[in-house]
């Protein structure tokens, strides 16, 4: 009875520790989730805790978790993240609790372990705090929320796409001033296409959330359909929170630089709410901010082209007659610019841009209750695009004749002015533009606009005219000086002032500032805008310190015209522009091909610049267990027949002795995660970067099987370089790589066991870029080596973050061997052109570096002598297709509306090519310049150039003489190319018909239905083609399954090696 009586005692005891196990287990997953609880954007975790929080936060749409642990501990924690499959996810950087890796103001909410928060973490937690974030602190086992952020008063937000209902285009932000640094960043890179409707049509922000409606259709080509949504964005991380798909939006084949100028208005944002029209023709709906979820629908708001939030109350203009959208009966070829392709489609759509219905139709407005939803009021009749505001007093707007005042409360007309002229013409693109401040309205309609040259006056200047608000009597009349470019005017209300910038076809111009009360000058002085091209086609905007003009990129002028800072290098989205608020400015992915290698693409918040001095960091070196083993080691070169870097050499070639015999099979396929690098091949291994799990992997190069892969502190974005080394008779290679954390690594090929790291970043300083943390200064992944130099760049652009930073590092030490900086503070402006300001991966020939175009010696200066060599403005990893931008093999890429023309025509060019020796092999378009259709084709040509290219002549190429050896159509996209011996191959998506075709065909229901074919071939399988390198014949040709990633096909030791677009490497033999 007693054994039996200790055995029962035996299993309760085990079946109570089990329980406990269980219910601490079920606890501490409840305090994981309560931690992330109503949390969102850029989270940093200080203190690694075996991956809960981690767990628990990649689960959770609109999170974005790093972790922050003590250097030694950091290695352990990435292994076991990377076990458990969520690595990448979750990142692991170093730091301590006085020390934190983030640039000011960028993360949302911190959650510290209780030995981390501690009086000297606490103010290096409040400084990486955004405005609005938190810090939950652990305490007992449970964490609390100890500390939110306050919002400075210094900052505003931008609730309308005229800032407010008055419509003053003013931030009373006192934070924004030029653009100096980043504060985070986002893809796409490029808006769709240039000719055709921009791809953001709307942005707004307000409780440090920004919304905008942008269309994500692919690049490859405008026909294919769009993919309209609206997206919600963390304001100050950059993180995506959520989005909502639009299934109807206006046409996007819309014509050239003609965005209707109300599509903005379909958006604003208030408070914790967001008002929006899900479609052309839907209705107002209010989402919850922070879910994007519908609180509630208008009744009767449908087809509504412009939203105001004022007071309580949603002013709703709709359309209650035919819409301008359906005014296509006629085509009207005199508005279809002579550059672009002229399709019969274009000139019907033309017909809506330039329809009388913009002015004329019929509308209502309609005001809502917003705690109901219910009408309060409604006013039928005609409503000038833009010229509606309120000032929670009256509501105003021009009628097509008179401005008309209206009681804000109850619809009863109050006054209705003298006769106002507006543009009786009134494009799609024009707008009205009527501002509200201090009980008086100032109106300016462009009465004496030119469509064909806008902004630039046929006959009397333009006027603009105030009026009392109170009882609609004329206060003055004043001259309106040209703006804009297919545009609203700018007719901004600040300091008091009302200012008309003079900003066309000018490169200086005289500002005034008139009395708001009485139109006299009491402001006046000359500006230089250092520019002669086009304004921009967006307005400017302003704040209470700094006009914000576009008319080259953003100049930011004070109203004294002791400031003039002329920032040439940014652009943002044609129609729509950039946004100035929450003490930065906003920019989004233009359609521009000026400046190409200069300004940053994409969506990006920039800030003005900051002291970095107290961020000195003298911890940028670390030797890993393996520094030992290869200590005082010699580097060899790797035989040519091996694929040892990126694109094969040091000059991106392409191109191999090694051959690939007729259709070969599939020998072995390793999945290694969602998306892979291009892979290189030495000493019998291949090495691919795994870019979702923010690591380096070896496969044995015969059987597939993974070797090791190693996780390091951000994505590794191309393949390691293989360097051979010998010491005491014995060879090993290395494997060195940059990554997106700012540092260099260097790991033993056989093992993955870490050599050396270097931080090439001036200081640890993270911030989100392209939805994970990144460096402000990160590196790619693939590097040069050259002479015995591994050679590298940190950074994004010259302009930004004290510009970039060039380094040539010893590669069995480590040592700096060279080091430059990059930072361009004048510009250095060549018509449309700077020089190359954004890194890239080295490349070399001869005795010269290139990045980019810009050509460098081997101490990284600046040199003469350019020869040709493979590269793109965009870089050699960017795969979007857009149409401006192309791989060319020259010496520099012109800028301006007719530069990537003439550097396409001029030169090699294609979307991706091979070189070998003089021959350069390419498939690209048959012709160059404006337009949206597009013929393909495979080509080789014979290069001869002269010595040197011609001084200062930047982006201009020497004239060589070419030589085709052949052209063929070219039956598949080449999304991959490779020159393997006397064999050139291709692998890519089947075309399956010709631009120019489908384009003659629209919009009927046969050239829809191809475009939805080609769409599924772009999205599925490829072919495999081997293309005579002599002539271009077809030598052998399959089909395949799967999908190779951009530029992911080498060959090495007679067998292929394709990195593929579901996350493998496969092997072909």
């Amino acid at each position: 009875m007693a054994m039996r009586s200790t055995w029962r005692t035996r299993v309760a005891l085990g079946l109570l520790a089990v329980a406990v196990v269980v219910v601490e287990a079920a606890v501490a997953r409840a305090q994981t989730d309560a931690a992330l609880d109503k949390l969102q954007g850029f989270v940093v975790q200080l203190g690694y805790d075996g991956g809960r929080l981690a767990a628990a936060a990649t689960s959770r749409p609109g999170v974005l978790l790093q972790i922050v642990e003590r250097a030694d501990v950091c290695e352990a924690a990435r292994r076991e993240l990377l076990e458990k499959g969520l690595y990448g996810r979750v990142i692991v950087v170093p730091g301590s609790p006085e020390r934190l890796p983030y640039a000011d103001a960028v993360v949302n909410a911190v959650i510290a372990s209780a030995s981390w928060h501690t009086p000297k973490s606490r103010p290096e937690i409040e400084r990486i705090l955004a405005p609005r974030g938190v810090l939950l602190a652990e305490n007992a086992g449970t964490y609390a929320k100890v500390f939110d952020k306050p919002v400075p008063r210094a900052i505003d937000e931008w609730t309308h796409y005229l800032h407010d209902p008055t419509n003053r285009k003013v931030a009373q932000d006192h934070v924004v001033d030029s653009p100096r640094t980043l504060k985070w960043k986002a893809g796409p890179e490029k808006s769709r296409h240039h000719d055709h409707l921009t791809s953001l049509n709307a942005m707004v922000t307000a409780e440090g959330r920004l919304f905008y409606i942008f269309d994500e259709g692919p690049h490859a080509s405008i026909l294919l359909p769009p993919k309209w949504k609206l997206i919600a964005r963390d304001a100050f991380s950059g993180v995506r929170l959520w989005e909502r798909k639009i299934d109807e939006w206006a046409p996007n084949l819309w014509p050239l630089k003609s965005m209707p100028a109300t599509l903005p208005r379909r958006l604003v944002a208030v408070g914790d709410a967001v008002y929006v029209t899900l479609g052309i023709e839907a209705p107002v709906e209010q989402l919850d901010a922070a879910s994007g979820k519908t609180v509630r629908t208008f009744p009767g708001s449908e087809r509504t082209e412009e939203i105001l939030i004022e007071d309580g109350s949603l002013l709703a203009l709709r359309l209650t007659g035919k819409s301008p959208y359906e005014d296509t009966d006629e085509e009207k070829w005199e508005f279809v610019d002579h550059r672009v392709t002229k399709f019969s489609y274009l000139a019907k759509l033309a017909d809506s841009v330039m329809s009388p219905l913009w002015l004329h139709a019929d509308r209502r407005l309609v005001v809502y209750d917003l705690d109901t939803g219910r009408e309060r009021w409604h006013l039928d009749g005609h409503f000038a695009p833009l010229s509606l505001a309120t000032d929670g007093k009256r509501v105003y707007f021009h009628d097509g004749e008179c401005i008309v005042a209206r009681d804000f409360a109850t619809g009863k007309q109050l006054w209705r002015s003298e006769p106002v002229p507006v543009w009786q013409e009134f494009h799609g693109w024009f707008g009205a533009s009527l501002v509200v401040y201090d009980d008086v309205v100032v109106f300016a309609g462009g009465e004496n606009m030119d469509w064909a040259a806008p902004g630039i006056k046929t006959g009397a200047d333009d006027t603009m005219t105030a009026f009392s608000a109170i009882d609609g009597r004329k206060l003055w009349t004043a001259e309106h000086p040209p703006s804009g470019y297919r545009s609203p005017e700018d007719l901004i209300i600040a300091q008091g002032l009302v200012w008309a910038p003079h900003s066309t076809k000018t490169s200086a111009a005289v500002l005034r500032g008139l009395d708001l009360h009485t139109g006299k000058v009491v402001r006046e002085f000359p500006v230089d805008y250092q520019h002669s091209f086009h304004h921009r086609c967006y307005p400017g905007k302003a704040t209470e310190d700094y006009l914000l003009l576009s008319k080259v990129g953003i100049n930011v002028i004070s109203y004294d015209g002791d400031k003039v800072d002329n920032n040439h290098w940014v652009r943002s989205a044609c129609g729509y522009g950039f946004m100035p608020a929450n003490g930065m400015i906003y920019i989004a992915p233009d359609p521009c091909n000026c400046f190409p290698e200069a300004k940053p693409n994409g969506f990006a918040a920039l800030a003005p610049a900051v002291d970095r001095t107290k961020r000195a960091f003298d911890h940028d070196f670390e030797a890993g267990p393996a520094y030992e083993t290869v200590r005082g080691a010699e580097v060899q070169g790797v035989p040519a027949d091996e694929w040892a870097t990126f694109r094969h050499d040091a000059e991106r070639s392409g191109s191999t002795t090694s051959k690939l015999e007729d259709a070969p099979k599939t020998v072995w396929r390793t999945p290694l995660g969602k998306k892979v690098s291009t892979p290189v091949v030495a000493g019998g291994r291949v090495f691919a970067a795994v870019l979702d799990r923010c690591s380096v992997a070896a496969l044995d190069a015969r059987t597939g099987k993974l070797s090791w892969e190693t996780a390091v502190g951000g994505c590794v974005d191309s393949p390691p370089t293989i360097v051979r080394v010998a010491k005491g008779g014995k060879t090993t290679d290395l494997a060195v790589f940059g990554a997106t954390d700012g540092w260099l690594y260097c790991l033993l090929a056989e093992d993955g066991t870490l050599v050396w790291r270097r931080r090439l970043a001036p200081t640890d300083e993270q911030i989100v870029a392209y939805e994970r943390p990144e460096s402000v200064w990160p590196v790619h992944g693939s590097v040069l080596v050259h002479n015995g130099l591994v050679y590298a760049a940190a950074g994004r652009t010259a302009f930004l973050d004290e510009g970039v930073f060039l380094y040539a590092v010893d590669p069995v030490s480590g040592e700096v061997r060279l080091r430059e900086n990059r930072g361009i503070d004048d510009q250095q402006l060549a018509g449309l052109n700077t020089q190359a300001a954004k890194p890239e991966i080295f490349s070399a020939k001869g005795d010269r570096l290139y990045m980019r175009s810009l050509t460098l010696d081997a101490s990284l200066h600046e040199t003469d002598g350019a020869r040709r060599h493979i590269f793109a403005p965009n870089g050699l990893l960017d795969d979007s297709w857009f149409h401006r931008a192309f791989w060319v093999y020259g010496t520099g890429f012109s800028g301006g509306p007719g530069g990537f023309g003439a550097t396409g025509s001029r030169n090699p060019s294609g979307r991706i090519m091979v070189v070998d020796d003089d021959v350069v092999y390419g498939f690209g378009r048959t012709q160059y310049g404006w337009g949206s259709a597009f013929l393909y084709r495979l080509y080789a040509v014979k290069v001869t150039e002269p010595s040197q290219s011609p001084a200062g002549k930047r982006g201009k190429n020497p004239q060589s003489q070419f030589e085709q050896l052949w052209a063929a159509d070219s039956p598949i996209f080449v999304r991959a190319m490779v020159k393997a011996g006397d064999t050139i191959l291709i692998a890519g998506p089947k075309r399956l018909y010709d631009d120019p075709t489908v384009f003659d065909q629209l919009p009927s229901e046969i050239a829809r239905g191809q475009i939805e074919k080609q769409l599924e071939l772009l999205r599925g399988g490829a072919e495999l083609y081997a293309i005579s390198a002599a002539d271009g014949s077809v030598q052998w040709s399959q089909t395949l399954d799967w999908k190779p990633a951009w530029d992911g096909l080498i060959v090495s030791g007679n067998r292929a090696f394709v990195a593929c677009e579901d996350g493998t490497i496969r092997c072909l033999e």
